[in-house]
Parts: C-alpha cells; sequence; structure tokens
C-alpha cells in the first residue's frame, strides 16, 4: 500500500515536471497558431488604454483652462500612454499585414513573421494592461503655490539715494532676528508702497525668507479680504461657509507651518489686533516657535508714526521723506523726456516739479501728463496749480489731489474720463476686476461704436493703458485687475 501511495506522488511529480517543461514550448508555437488572438489581445487592451487617457485628458483639460498645475505622475502617464500608442502598438498592429502573406506562391503563411509579431504584440499587450493599472488618479492637478515675486510689481521704483538709504535700512532690519515687527511710514505718496515692494522681491530672491505673504489693509479694513489675500499666497483655500474666526484659526495654523515668514500689511490707518487675522504675534509667536529657526516677521506702512510705535508695537521704524528737489527734478525729467532741456521750458519745470512737494505720485501723475505736450500746455497746466482749490481730501497729501486732477482733466478722451469715474465709484483699497469695467462700462453705453464683445473688450484695455500711463490706475494683483491710488 505504502508502495502505490509512493508511486502515486511521484507520477504526479513527474506529471507536474512534465507540464513545467513543455509550457514554454507550448507558448512559443501558439505564438504562430494562435497569432490572431494574440492581435487581437492587443488591439482590445489599446482601445482600453485610449478609453482610460480620454477620461483622464478631460479632467486635464479642464484644469489647465483654469490654470492649475497638473500632478507630475499625471503628466509623465500621459507621455507613456502617448510613446506607447504612437510608437509600439501602432508598430505591431502596421506590421499586421506583413504577417498576412504568404512565404511561397500562397501556399502556406509567412510563419516567421507571425511568430515574431505575435511574440511582440503579447508583451505589448502587457505593457498597455500595465498603464491601464497605472491610470487610476484620484486628483489630476492642484493649486499652483503662488510665488509673491512673480507677481508683484515695482514699476516706480527709482534708486534714488534717499530711497536706497531707506531701502538697505529695511533690508538690514530684516536680516536682524530679533525684530519681529518693523514700520516704515511717511506722508502720502511718497512711496511706501513701492519701497516695501521692492523689499518683497529682494527678499525673494536673496531667499532671505521661505514665504513672503502681502495685503493691503486701508482705512476701512475688510477681514474677509485681508484673509484672503494671505490665504492666496500661502496657496491655500478657505470653506465658503467659514467664518472670520475659521478662517483666522486655519490661517494661523497655516503660518506656523513656514519656517521663516516674512507678512507686509500695507497702509494700515488704525490699531489692528492682528490675532484676528490669524497673524501670531508677541507671545503667542512665542510659543508657537519649536526651534531657534522658526521666524516670523512683520513689515507694516503707515501714514502715522505714533500708530506703528505705539498701537502696533513696532520695534523699528522708518520714515520716507518727500523726494530732495534734485531727485524731484531727475524724476519729472526721466519721464518728460528732452522738453526740460530746453531753456524755454526749464523755469516753468522748476516750478510744477516744486509745486509738487517732492511726492512721487505727484511727480509722476503730472509729467506723464505733460509729455510730448507744447510750452503753451506747460503753462495752462502750471496756472492750473498755481489757482486750484487744492483743499486736502482727508487721507490724501493736497499737492497728490491736485495732480491727479490736473492729469484727470488733461485726458483728451471722454470714455477714458467715464471709466476712470466708474472705478471711483469702488472703494478705496478695492480691486477692481476688467471684466467689470466692461460689463458697467457696455450696460451704461460709455462706449461710442462699439458693437461686439470683442470690440468692447479691446475699447476698455486701450482705455485702462491710457489712465495707467496718466498715473491715475495702478496695476493691480493680478493680470486683468487694476486699483486707484489711495
Amino acid at each position: 500500500m505504502a508502495a502505490e501511495v509512493g508511486l502515486a506522488a511521484f507520477s504526479s511529480i513527474v506529471s507536474e515536471g512534465v507540464k513545467s517543461l513543455f509550457k514554454p514550448i507550448i507558448r512559443q508555437i501558439s505564438y504562430v497558431f494562435k497569432y490572431q488572438s494574440y492581435i487581437d489581445g492587443l488591439k482590445d487592451q489599446v482601445k482600453q488604454l485610449e478609453h482610460k487617457r480620454e477620461r483622464v485628458e478631460i479632467p486635464v483639460h479642464q484644469a489647465t483652462q483654469q490654470g492649475d498645475e497638473i500632478y507630475k505622475d499625471v503628466a509623465d502617464w500621459l507621455n507613456s500612454v502617448k510613446e506607447f500608442t504612437q510608437g509600439a502598438a501602432k508598430s505591431i498592429t502596421d506590421d499586421e499585414d506583413r504577417a498576412k502573406k504568404f512565404c511561397f506562391k500562397g501556399s502556406c503563411p509567412n510563419l516567421i513573421s507571425r511568430y515574431k509579431l505575435s511574440r511582440q504584440a503579447a508583451k505589448a499587450a502587457e505593457a498597455a494592461a500595465s498603464l491601464v493599472g497605472k491610470g487610476n488618479f484620484s486628483n489630476v492637478s492642484h493649486r499652483p503655490t503662488p510665488k509673491l515675486a512673480e507677481h508683484i510689481q515695482v514699476k516706480d521704483f527709482e534708486a534714488f539715494d534717499s530711497r536706497m538709504k531707506v531701502f538697505q535700512d529695511v533690508m538690514e532690519a530684516l536680516r536682524d532676528d530679533k525684530l519681529n515687527i518693523i514700520g516704515v511710514h511717511g506722508m502720502g505718496g511718497v512711496g511706501k508702497t513701492t519701497i516695501v515692494k521692492q523689499v518683497a522681491k529682494q527678499v525673494m530672491e536673496e531667499n532671505l525668507f521661505d514665504k513672503v505673504v502681502m495685503a493691503e489693509v486701508t482705512q476701512t479694513p475688510d477681514h474677509h479680504k485681508i484673509q484672503n489675500k494671505l490665504a492666496f499666497d500661502l496657496g491655500m483655500e478657505f470653506g465658503l461657509n467659514e467664518n472670520e474666526f475659521q478662517r483666522a484659526e486655519r490661517l494661523h495654523e497655516r503660518l506656523k507651518k513656514e519656517k521663516q515668514l516674512l507678512i507686509i500689511l500695507d497702509n494700515i490707518w488704525t490699531k489692528l489686533e492682528l490675532d484676528k487675522f490669524g497673524i501670531p504675534t508677541g507671545d503667542v509667536a512665542e510659543k508657537d516657535r519649536k526651534d531657534d529657526q522658526r521666524r516670523c516677521t512683520i513689515i507694516l506702512t503707515s501714514r502715522k508714526q505714533d500708530l506703528l510705535r505705539i498701537d502696533m508695537n513696532s520695534q523699528k521704524n522708518f520714515q520716507i521723506d518727500a523726494l530732495p528737489p534734485k531727485e524731484a527734478l531727475q524724476l519729472f525729467e526721466e519721464i518728460v523726456g528732452d522738453s526740460t532741456k530746453i531753456s524755454a521750458f526749464q523755469s516753468t519745470a522748476n516750478e510744477i516739479v516744486e509745486r509738487c512737494g517732492g511726492l512721487p505720485v505727484a511727480l509722476s501723475t503730472v509729467a506723464n501728463a505733460l509729455k510730448t505736450k507744447e510750452l503753451d500746455f506747460w503753462k495752462d497746466a502750471l496756472n492750473q496749480l498755481r489757482r486750484s482749490d487744492a483743499r486736502e481730501i482727508h487721507g490724501m497729501q493736497a499737492n497728490v489731489y491736485t495732480s491727479i486732477k490736473l492729469s484727470y482733466d488733461f485726458l483728451e478722451s471722454e470714455e477714458a474720463k467715464s471709466l476712470f469715474r466708474l472705478c471711483g465709484l469702488y472703494s478705496e483699497g478695492y480691486v477692481i476686476q476688467v471684466s467689470n469695467l466692461l460689463r458697467y462700462g457696455v450696460g451704461w453705453r460709455l462706449f461710442e461704436n462699439v458693437y461686439t464683445s470683442e470690440e468692447a473688450r479691446s475699447r476698455v484695455h486701450r482705455l485702462i493703458d491710457n489712465l495707467k500711463s496718466s498715473c491715475l490706475l495702478l496695476d493691480g494683483d493680478a493680470k486683468d485687475e487694476v486699483k486707484m491710488h489711495d
């Protein structure tokens, strides 16, 4: 009995051994006689792969249209699919006709070609199946992490001695890790925003901080708007139903994750409770630090030194003064060109510059209005500056108001004036969408001889360029946004 059992076991082992021995041989033979099955198998896998690629390409296209970034593994997968379908798979299916040809007067099939092609088809089908399996993505894209240095625009920074001194002092203060709050103050139109924007660009270029975020505060702080701007610079989003306190908590947690963080809050008018925005300060900031490498530094700009020093507890403050006469004239000359070199223009130019009070905003606005104009135009402008009822608007220097009014009066296009008045309906510091100006401008029939949406869009962009060149409008935070002077 034991002998029979042993013999049966031995026979089973021999049988399995024989099967395993002949399996490769059978597979090789099948390449010849099951040729069509391998080709059809490949075609089926390629079809499945193309369907999977289509399901991935649709959300990829939608994400690209929204400006999102595609994950690298998704892009690599799509490239691999493209190379496969246009390379190996196409080559095999194109060679199918060759394998169907007969070897001698139509008496027998071309067995060698069938064998080679079947082997290739089998391997290609496996590769296609593998690609199909790898094409399951829960998400194909993500919002790009904004880099402040890329979208920040510093068109008006001039490397005058008076400006470079403040710029270098602020940069030096940022290198001092004992300073957490730094203040920059000066009258309206003196160039505070321009200086801190240039500082932000320099910080990013030197990698002095890992992350730089910036928001404008204005006279009437909008917590949601400020939080949204900070979140945007950090690459995060808030939920639609999150209230101010929930946003602050989330923002606080996100800010803690940055090792070296610079926050710039521009144009503050009253005391701010930074923790309500989600910005860690004082004891809270110290408690959040886990090691000596953690650092959160804040730059504040304001027209009021005492607000920075007393209410906001800034540890170091830097004042930006009006441009001295020589630098003011130099800025004016750079904009108007060679006209000031003509003796007849010089005395008029000197008085115009003097009446601008050394304020870059006033100088730029008036200079752009006078560029390419004749002497009589300059004299008329000077008379208006002399006689202007420049009562100071709250928060605005009289000469800044006068220069903006002069530039507005000198606009040759009534449509440009209408568009500027439309912008004036927005509150201070509000980011104005160009698309809204287009919609309201068309609705209120501000544009003449415009019959299509494309014509209206072109007209709006031309008028905006006109207002920007006259220094009546400023660039916004994004490409299709503008702002008014504060």
